[in-house]
């Protein structure tokens, strides 16, 4: 392929024309006056040698990175979830899908198309924001950042949805009556206030609802799972250290404490009488 010829081209043919042109009226003055040689001698020597280092540098290796490095020029779409189809564009890729990779925040992601100028592939789940990046025959480059827009898959746990009741029995059946806060033992079972049933539900693993504690009639009263009473349960969490339950009794204005049984005390607050006083829990 023919070259153009830029400015060190031109430099280097320069400094060759003039260290030949500094020969010739060398030669000149040795034969019309012998008395100057020496210095001529001098200076045809020192144009010599930078005449040299000038073409050595010139063809010493190049700065400019080789053309045939693969070249990101852009991504379409630039945001969405996990399996969004993506299309690099560029140059210098290839036609041999083995031969690249594409990674998304260092995550691989699978490619279903290559070509010599574009690359398609798939957004892997959970790979996060970050840059694209492809590997082709070995020669790596990042491109553009990938916007990852995270998806919530929303379901029924247990319950009926709309419909405001109580029952027991598989997630499907179960009703609720305005549940409230939830709490999640290390077994994986779920327990949920229930509000406006007065009681302290439990949803196994499988989907399964049956009452953990409550008779379901407001009121206040301590004892067995179905003997104490509540009034608008409102929030519960659990102690997983020490082996406890712990209600917020909303109208009956006191904390309940709940054995792992679903024995039912009163942890701290005076039960049924509202106010603001800091002592020391029951």
């Amino acid at each position: 392929m023919e070259k153009e010829w830029g400015t060190e081209k031109f430099l280097q043919v320069f400094w060759s024309s003039l260290l030949l042109l500094t020969f010739m009226v060398v030669n000149y003055f040795i034969i019309v006056n012998s008395t100057i040689n020496k210095g001529l001698f001098l200076c045809c020597l020192m144009l010599c040698f930078f005449a040299c280092k000038k073409d050595d540098y010139n063809n010493g290796p190049s700065n400019n990175p080789p053309v045939n490095n693969p070249v990101i020029l852009g991504i379409n779409p630039t945001s969405g979830p996990k399996g969004t189809n993506v299309t690099i564009v560029g140059s210098n890729f290839t036609d041999n899908i083995q031969e690249a990779a594409v990674f998304i925040n260092g995550k691989q992601a699978i490619i279903t198309y290559v070509s010599k100028n574009s690359i398609h592939f798939i957004v892997p789940p959970k790979s996060g924001s970050g840059l694209v990046g492809i590997v082709v025959n070995g020669k790596a480059v990042s491109g553009p950042l990938f916007e990852y827009e995270y998806t919530v898959t929303i379901s029924a746990v247990a319950g009926q949805p709309g419909i405001a009741g109580f029952a027991d029995g598989n997630f499907s059946a179960a009703k609720f009556n305005s549940p409230r806060g939830i709490t999640i033992d290390a077994q994986g079972n779920i327990y949920v206030a229930d509000e406006l049933n007065h009681r302290i539900r439990r949803v196994s693993p499988g989907g399964s609802v049956a009452t953990f504690a409550g008779m379901g009639t407001a009121g206040f009263q301590n004892g067995a799972p179905g003997v104490a009473r509540f009034n608008s349960p409102y929030d519960i969490d659990v102690d997983a250290i020490n082996g406890f339950f712990y209600v917020a009794d909303k109208l009956n204005h006191c904390i309940r404490r709940l054995s792992l049984a679903g024995d039912v005390t009163v942890a701290a607050g005076i039960p049924g009488i509202p106010g603001y006083v800091d002592a020391a829990g029951l």
